[in-house]
């Protein structure tokens, strides 16, 4: 039984939220968990996960302050490649 539903998002380097070592704008990550008041099987998370990701990716984009056009859906995959560190 899973206790959270984790939301991942690549923000676009034009939001401004980062920088590469030379200075210029890059993209990055954001993970944005909710914690569940019940927990629910595996295969029902899937489905909470559909009902919920208009409503996250809304409230993720509120949290930074960006255009949901800048944040785009990521599996929990590309996140962990993408904020490895190099």
């Amino acid at each position: 039984m899973e206790e959270k539903i984790d939301f991942f998002y690549r923000v676009s380097k034009y939001a401004g939220l980062a920088e590469d070592e030379d200075g210029n704008p890059s993209e990055c990550y954001m993970k944005l968990g909710f914690t569940l008041k019940n927990p629910i099987s595996i295969e029902e998370i899937e489905v909470e996960r559909e009902k919920m990701k208009d409503g996250a990716l809304k409230y993720a984009a509120r949290s930074l302050n960006v255009n949901t056009s800048l944040l785009t859906i990521v599996t929990e995959e590309e996140y962990q490649k993408g904020t490895e560190d190099n």
